[in-house]
């Protein structure tokens, strides 16, 4: 299973690192892949909860939304 989310918000190396720790932490996640440029993060995992992975992107500052 994958979501992608559209994060206009991150701008650099550091909200990757950030939203990437964040994000390993919740269950089911496998793998989260991170497109600065195109500000996209895409996670692939099992029973994957988007609005809980959306949540927990907003908790940490950013703002994101499902594609």
């Amino acid at each position: 299973m994958e979501k992608k989310f559209l994060v206009k918000t991150m701008t650099c190396h550091h909200c990757e690192s950030a939203i990437k720790d964040t994000l390993s932490k919740l269950e089911g996640v496998k793998s989260i892949d991170v497109n600065l440029d195109d500000k996209i993060v895409t996670v692939s995992g099992d029973n994957l909860n988007a609005e809980k992975i959306k949540e927990s992107i907003e908790d940490i500052g950013f703002d994101a939304c499902d594609l």
